[in-house]
């Protein structure tokens, strides 16, 4: 089961669907509930970098609805190599372990 769902700051409001699978379909679903819940004012929706964001059939959405919807998408994150994530560990700690031993990373 996959969800989808927003909160409204204002009113703490929360909508949601609920879907077998999260793809194109399920996400304009969601998008066509949050609207017809909202169908006035201008709507921000902040959004990752996943493929369905981008598929050719979101976009129609968008450009139908550009007097009231603005996509701000996240910047990629890379995920940390594992000798920076070592790294930022060993220099989180600013003590020893206890017992003296030494940290094994």
């Amino acid at each position: 089961m996959q969800l989808s769902a927003t909160f409204d700051h204002e009113t703490g409001q929360l909508i949601w669907t609920e879907e077998e699978q999260y793809n194109t379909e399920a996400f304009l679903a969601f998008l066509q509930h949050f609207f017809r819940t909202y169908p006035t004012g201008r709507v921000v929706l902040v959004l990752d970098n996943a493929r369905i964001h981008h598929a050719r059939l979101f976009q129609p959405f968008p450009d139908a609805n550009r007097e009231r919807l603005e996509l701000v998408f996240c910047a990629a994150v890379q995920p940390p190599t594992q000798s920076a994530r070592r790294m930022d560990i060993k220099n989180s700690h600013s003590a020893p372990p206890a017992r003296g031993n030494e940290w094994d990373f």
